[in-house]
């Protein structure tokens, strides 16, 4: 539509045994050679109740006086298939929704459901699960729900980030799909339960998107299944040293620099240690202190992101060797004792020892 400021009407054909949701308006305006033109667009869902040919006629665009016509649509109309649920051995637990009141809703494949899922059933404690809830739908109401995440009593729980939105293909279905994902530190052993999340709308947006029977009035609900983990206790005894640190990836490096300097100088050593386990109450490393040498705090600092969508963290570490005499300077190895869930057993990281050549110090004026 050229001249920006005109407005167009739509005016969509009848189509009988055809319920038509408003899909909302966009609009943008452009320059081109020197003249404006204003695009507008409108889009309609449309939940068809029977099965057949569905024929949709020409939609009229009326605009600064003028009208005209889309060709008409063509759309094969077949029963729905039902998708295949995840068979419940497949380590991801997912769980289909049920409505509140005396109907059953939102099974899955169906055009609307949620699910809840846990990336392993079975853990140790202290070690990080990854919790992820899925808000499936194949057309989009006007209005959006409103979301109760699952209690998850005995665990520490930790947000993945703002919620991801995706197109995901289930059972030969197109689904948009809301994600929000959570970490997990289970903080004690036995049979933990992760309560059900839900989603809630309102009667009227549920009772005509849905095309529910007449239900009782209030709000409408989906509502996963809770979820069960097997949490295991560490082994005991544990070693001397065990740092409480339990994760299935751990690094720890270390530099030093300069590797040469003279006595009195100071020489800066570096420490990090990344691991996806818990990192909030750990104690810090236990750096030794070089014979032959002072060692002073420098800096100190503890960071968390997501890496392969797990959630890693991060302990940083400077101090500063000064030596007091020449000769090389051995800088011991620092150790973390950590339990590896992967390989179920305790295990131990250090660094490598440094070396540092110290040479004499100059003599200061006057002392000659």
């Amino acid at each position: 539509i050229r001249d920006s400021g005109w407005s167009a009407e739509f005016t969509l054909p009848d189509l009988p045994g055809v319920r038509v949701y408003n899909g909302g308006t966009n609009q943008s305006m452009s320059m081109i050679n020197g003249k404006s033109q204003t695009s507008v667009s409108r889009s309609w869902y449309l939940r068809v109740e029977q099965e057949g040919q569905l024929v949709i006629g020409p939609v009229a665009i009326v605009a600064n006086g003028e009208t005209c016509r889309t060709t008409p649509l063509r759309v094969a109309v077949t029963a729905a298939r039902d998708a295949p649920v995840p068979p419940a051995d497949s380590g991801n637990r997912t769980a289909p929704a049920t409505g509140g009141g005396a109907a059953t809703l939102g099974r899955v494949g169906s055009d609307v459901f949620v699910s809840l899922e846990v990336d392993r059933d079975e853990a140790w404690v202290g070690e990080q699960i990854i919790l992820t809830f899925r808000y499936w739908r194949r057309v989009q109401p006007w209005n959006n729900p409103s979301y109760k995440p699952p209690r998850t009593e005995g665990f520490w729980r930790e947000d993945l980030g703002p919620e991801r939105n995706t197109r995901e293909v289930l059972g030969g279905r197109v689904y948009s799909v809301t994600e929000i994902r959570y970490a997990l530190f289970p903080t004690r052993a036995g049979e933990l339960v992760i309560e059900p999340a839900e989603l809630t709308f309102p009667e009227d947006v549920f009772d005509r998107f849905f095309n529910t029977r007449r239900r009782p009035a209030g709000p409408r609900i989906l509502r996963t299944e809770r979820l069960t983990v097997s949490v295991q206790a560490l082994p005991t005894p544990a070693p001397q040293g065990f740092t409480g640190l339990v994760a299935n990836e751990l690094r720890l490096t270390s530099a030093v620099a300069p590797d040469t300097v003279e006595a009195g100088e100071p020489v800066e050593l570096r420490l990090d240690l990344e691991a996806d386990g818990f990192l909030q109450g750990f104690a810090g490393l236990a750096t030794p202190a070089p014979e032959g040498a002072r060692m002073h705090d420098a800096a100190e600092s503890f960071d968390v992101d997501l890496q392969q969508d797990r959630l890693r963290g991060r302990v940083h570490v400077e101090k500063v060797l000064v030596p007091d005499r020449e000769g090389i300077l051995e800088v011991p190895a620092t150790e973390v004792v950590w339990f590896d869930a992967t390989n179920d057993r305790y295990a131990t990281a250090a660094t490598p020892q440094h070396a540092v050549r110290v040479l004499a110090g100059r003599v200061p004026a006057g002392d000659e």
